[in-house]
């Protein structure tokens, strides 16, 4: 069966995406971590910071505090590689995505 929905108003525009970080990198790893650091020029609008560590379809994310320009991601598994990614949080807006990647010691 088919549904149609009829609007008489016009679809909401979607929220424009604030400047992402700049220099986002890894600046330390260890077997089960990785300390990544970046650059943003303006941090009043920004509440939370999300981080996400990735390998192939496992990911982890936490949160890095608003004036945080250094954070660390525990709790990784040794000699696999990470893809890491970064975007800020407002109230209602979002950050562009940054990521970059690295490739964990053998313990």
């Amino acid at each position: 069966s088919q549904t149609t929905v009829r609007s008489l108003g016009s679809r909401p525009t979607e929220p424009a995406k604030l400047a992402g970080v700049t220099n986002f990198r890894v600046i330390a790893v260890t077997p089960t971590s990785a300390t990544l650091a970046w650059d943003y020029a303006d941090s009043s609008a920004i509440t939370v910071w999300g981080v996400t560590a990735r390998h192939l379809t496992s990911y982890t994310a936490t949160g890095a505090e608003a004036n945080a320009r250094e954070f660390t991601i525990r709790d990784l598994s040794p000699g696999l590689g990470y893809e890491f990614t970064i975007e800020g949080r407002t109230e209602g807006n979002l950050t562009e995505r940054a990521s970059t990647s690295a490739l964990l010691p053998n313990g």
